[in-house]
């Protein structure tokens, strides 16, 4: 018997016409397996469910900030949220708590926004110049250089890496 001729388990599928959805196989960690089952299980529903419900709150708010604060703003907020991240990362601390810390967060703002913009006037001689810069170790660069990497990397002219710890102070 070939597998055409196999029967399928179950009930058979809807018509496309009728189906409201579509199965997604998702892998997921015990832990937050179990956090699910709790949570669907507070709210009446399957994992299933609960899962089809998160996902559509998390892209509602997603849609609602780029609705209410415009498109262009939303993308330049989301990168430099992406930028706070390594920039904590680079120096083991939340960026307000360093003040070179801060002072390369202030120049990573100015320069997502400069990024933006060469970005929407698709300036390639720009991005060229930028990814010059780019190096992986970054010990001995100034703030002004270890702005334009965070800044440039999430917008996706350089690859994303894990700064060393006191790369600043030459470590």
């Amino acid at each position: 018997m070939n597998k055409a001729e196999t029967t399928r388990r179950g009930r058979p599928p809807k018509p496309d016409a009728v189906r409201l959805r579509r199965p997604v196989a998702v892998r997921l960690r015990d832990e937050l397996r179990a956090e699910l089952e709790i949570s669907s299980a507070r709210h009446g529903r399957s994992v299933s469910e609960e899962i089809e419900a998160r996902l559509e709150s998390s892209l509602a708010v997603q849609n609602h900030l780029k609705q209410e604060l415009g498109s262009d703003i939303f993308t330049i907020a989301r990168s430099l949220a992406a930028s706070v991240a390594q920039i904590e990362q680079a120096y083991g601390s939340c960026w307000y708590e360093n003040d070179d810390a801060v002072e390369v967060m202030k120049l990573t703002a100015a320069q997502t926004v400069e990024n933006f913009k060469i970005y929407i006037r698709n300036d390639l001689d720009e991005w060229a110049a930028i990814a010059k810069i780019s190096s992986f170790d970054l010990k001995g660069m100034s703030p002004e250089d270890a702005a334009k990497i965070f800044a440039a990397r999430d917008v996706g002219v350089i690859p994303r890496v894990k700064p060393k710890r006191g790369f600043m102070e030459g470590e």
